[in-house]
């Protein structure tokens, strides 16, 4: 038997209690991108509070590397949510965290650690999927209107996938459910792209196929659902089983001046 990927589509998503082992227990952040506010804005308010220091020197100079400037403020946002969010789990300074990325740029911590954790934006939102100790993927994609997915399908999609996809009652929708699936799976097996996404069939059950590729676990899982209107979420991770999610939110100019008190 190849790899099994067992695709469950959410339609009425509701924080979950946890249960089973701690290594299926996921915790979601929401994290509020800000696109629309000056950057400067952003800037000034991390200075007041003294976590723009949390950064290193390079992961400010990456901030300062995009032209647009929603780009800047997803970018510093993020690098701050998660080194506020990790030293919580981890209960070290933010400043102490070092991080590495693998073959295939992968982020990671220290590898000794088992804590394990993705990050995804898109517009408005981004988000952090954090566990304990299993590989996890996680994809975030705005359903735009406007976007036209058709030249993408035979590029990206099985046939049966593109089928279901046409044959739908909403394919922009369904290019994005099965799209975000395909994405979250390749970001938790850390190969990215490097594995062609047609390779990975998402269909809604259980999905087998052969990859050359060791994944370390035979056994995947994904769940799909629209977080918020118009975005679709998937997360991925290695379980035979279902895995609890649960979600919380993170806001830059809430937080932020709660951590030094």
């Amino acid at each position: 038997m190849g790899t099994s990927l067992q695709c469950d589509l959410i339609f009425d998503f509701k924080n979950e209690l946890y249960g089973g082992v701690d290594s299926e227990k996921v915790r979601v952040w929401q994290i509020p991108a800000y696109p629309n506010l000056t950057h400067q804005a952003l800037v000034d308010h991390a200075k007041s509070w003294g976590v723009i220091d949390f950064l290193t020197s390079y992961e400010q100079e990456l901030v300062g590397r995009y032209y647009l400037e929603e780009d800047r403020n997803r970018k510093l946002i993020s690098q701050i949510a998660l080194r506020v969010i990790l030293s919580e789990y981890l209960m070290v300074d933010p400043k102490e965290l070092e991080f590495g990325k693998s073959e295939f740029g992968k982020p990671f911590i220290d590898l000794k650690n088992r804590l394990q954790f993705n990050l995804t934006h898109s517009y408005d939102y981004i988000y952090l999927a954090v566990g304990e100790s299993i590989p996890l993927g996680i994809d975030l994609e705005y359903v735009s209107p406007t976007f036209e997915y058709e030249e993408l399908l035979e590029l990206v999609f099985q046939p049966d996938e593109i089928d279901q996809i046409q044959n739908s009652n909403n394919p922009l929708m369904t290019f994005f459910q099965y799209w975000t699936r395909k994405e979250a799976f390749l970001k938790a097996v850390g190969y990215g792209f490097s594995i062609h996404p047609q390779a990975v069939p998402v269909n809604i059950g259980l999905n087998v196929f052969g990859l050359t590729r060791d994944l370390g676990f035979k056994h995947w899982r994904s769940k799909t659902f629209e977080v918020v209107p118009d975005y679709i979420l998937s997360i991925a991770l290695a379980s035979d089983s279902s895995f609890s999610l649960h979600f919380e939110e993170w806001d830059f100019f809430k937080e932020v001046p709660l951590i030094l008190k």
